[in-house]
């Protein structure tokens, strides 16, 4: 199953292991001639968290493309911590938060 994990990170919060990934644009792009053309239809920032022995509880936290914050470990705890305090993942199996929504800014 560890293959399964590539590219995740792992953290633990509440003694739970959840895996993190990002799939983020670089603020570069907010400048480029494309963003300018269709940055509007491109798809959001998004961080996934799983929890490592239920992988198919997962969290999402979104921002509009070229928006989402430098993702540090800091910010995954944070986010995880206000998700936990929503019932995930103890009673929802899926969680999504809009990262504007919850105040955390973006990086440009």
């Amino acid at each position: 199953m560890a293959s399964s994990w590539k590219g995740y990170r792992s953290i633990t919060v509440n003694d739970l292991r959840f895996r993190w990934l990002c799939g983020f644009h670089y603020p570069a792009e907010m400048g480029s001639v494309g963003f300018a053309k269709n940055g509007a239809n491109w798809p959001p920032d998004t961080l996934l968290v799983r929890l490592e022995s239920s992988p198919h509880k997962t969290l999402t936290v979104c921002w509009k493309a070229c928006r989402g914050p430098f993702v540090t470990p800091s910010l995954v705890r944070k986010l995880i911590e206000k998700a936990i305090a929503k019932k995930w993942p103890s009673e929802l199996s899926e969680l999504c938060l809009d990262g504007e929504a919850e105040g955390i800014s973006h990086r440009c």
